[in-house]
């Protein structure tokens, strides 16, 4: 009887994620043609794996010579391929990959509750299947869906099995707490190594996975060298890969671009009353006078002169990164506003630019995160709200309304649900990794990179119900 009755809640879960997501790729399913990303690093991840598809390799040029890329990497593009190869090159395809992937993601935080808070599982899954981020983002080829379904599955593989989690003190009176995780059953080498692989698989999908094994390993107990293995035979392939292509070992050039031109660029233009894309320029120009590249930028294009060169994107990261050490306090103050952004509910354009009616490349925009709060403190919440609300149709203000109501509401769920489980490791790991993705993002961040968080906020939210 209990077992049917999970299986119930779970078959229930999984149908109305994937339900709801299906109900949103209608108009793609009945018009594949909308599906052509238009913008945006969609169009890349399309273009990879057409490319992977074609024998050009992993390139992001259109016609030859296919140079080799150094910016993405591989997880998501290889992905497309698959799907691209069996079925043909529409990327119809991959919106009905993540539609499923965020079901599938849906019923694993329901599964990863199951046994210890069997009444907040329901809620977990529930609360994933109705998010707006995960909603939005499926109909779109990026990588969020894919990312978050591989962070999901990490987290069964390395800690559902543990039936029992305890803090323990080392011996003495002053000696600080550490971590223990107890088990009433291993779950073995095979779950750590597995575990580990799915790490490695969320870092080939977004670099900012390549330093969650230093925040989960340490929760993992003795098996850690295992996962700690799987994650390196994932990841070291692509690291090996781009030393034979450029001469040194590195994962991606994203780290160094976000650097110079998303976190530094946000103190340049903070102290010099510049815009953003001027400020690029200007790091650009010290970066080629420092190193002596022999090129001037003028305008936004040419500051990706170098674009396939990770070597002068690392010598580019260090001009940004001495312009953040110069001001530390201003880039603090920066990254703040940027994370205050984030936290935001799905951007109100997000909406209508994936059914086609992209306001964006009409000229209207809502602003980044230190955009709007500027206009927040300046102007006040009226203001505020007119300026999202700007040129929005009637169904992308319903969507936007109840998305920043779902917002609130999951931050105060997951709130108390840690407060109720301060004592138990699982919720503190939960903490520290939804911290992470909150504040890595920097300046410039936007809600989608807050997706990975949400889907762990939802965990905290379902412990709020009492075990069983």
């Amino acid at each position: 009887m209990f077992y049917n009755i999970h299986v119930r809640k779970a078959s229930l879960v999984f149908g109305i994620a994937l339900g709801l997501r299906l109900l949103m790729s209608l108009p793609f399913i009945r018009n594949p043609g909308m599906s052509l990303p238009a913008y945006g690093d969609a169009i890349g991840y399309h273009r990879l794996a057409v490319n992977l598809v074609s024998g050009h390799g992993f390139s992001l040029y259109p016609s030859p010579p296919f140079i080799p890329d150094c910016f993405r990497t591989p997880a998501f593009p290889m992905l497309l391929a698959l799907l691209y190869k069996i079925f043909g090159c529409s990327p119809l395809w991959g919106i009905l990959a993540n539609d499923l992937l965020a079901a599938a993601t849906a019923l694993a935080l329901y599964l990863i509750l199951k046994n210890r808070w069997p009444r907040g599982a329901l809620i977990a899954g529930l609360l994933y299947a109705f998010n707006p981020l995960s909603l939005i983002y499926c109909q779109e080829l990026m990588t969020e869906t894919f990312f978050t379904f591989s962070l999901v599955l990490a987290i069964i593989l390395l800690f559902r099995p543990a039936a029992k989690f305890a803090w323990k003190r080392r011996a003495g009176p002053k000696r600080p707490p550490i971590l223990l995780i107890e088990k009433e059953r291993a779950f073995g080498w095979l779950f750590a190594l597995g575990g580990g692989l799915c790490l490695g698989i969320a870092a080939l999908t977004r670099p900012v996975g390549l330093y969650l094994p230093i925040l989960i390993l340490p929760f993992v107990g003795r098996r850690w060298p295992m996962a700690a293995l799987g994650f390196l035979c994932a990841v070291s392939p692509w690291f090996i890969r781009n030393w034979a292509i450029y001469g040194f070992p590195f994962f991606s050039t994203v780290g160094w671009v976000n650097m110079a031109y998303y976190n530094a660029a946000a103190v340049v233009s903070a102290e010099r009353g510049i815009t953003l894309r001027q400020a690029d320029i200007v790091i650009f120009n010290e970066a080629s006078e420092k190193h002596g590249w022999g090129v001037i930028a003028r305008d936004e294009d040419d500051i990706w002169a170098f674009e396939e060169d990770p070597a002068k994107w690392r010598e580019l990261a260090g001009i940004g990164l001495r312009h953040i050490l110069r001001s530390p306090v201003l880039y603090l103050s920066e990254h703040a506003k940027g994370t205050l952004g984030l936290l935001g509910p799905v951007h109100p354009y997000r909406l209508p630019a994936v059914y086609g009616h992209n306001l964006f490349l009409e000229g209207k925009r809502v602003g980044s995160g230190p955009e709007l709060f500027a206009l927040l403190v300046k102007k006040g919440p009226s203001a505020l709200v007119a300026k999202i609300f700007e040129g929005l149709p009637w169904w992308g203000i319903a969507f936007w309304s109840a998305a920043c109501f779902y917002q609130l509401l999951l931050y105060l769920l997951a709130v108390l649900g840690f407060a109720r489980n301060r004592r138990e490791p699982f919720a503190w790991l939960l903490v520290i990794l939804s911290v992470y993705f909150i504040l890595i993002p920097g300046p410039m961040a936007v809600p989608r990179m807050r997706h990975p968080a949400d889907a762990l906020l939802v965990l905290l939210a379902g412990m709020l119900r009492s075990r069983s």
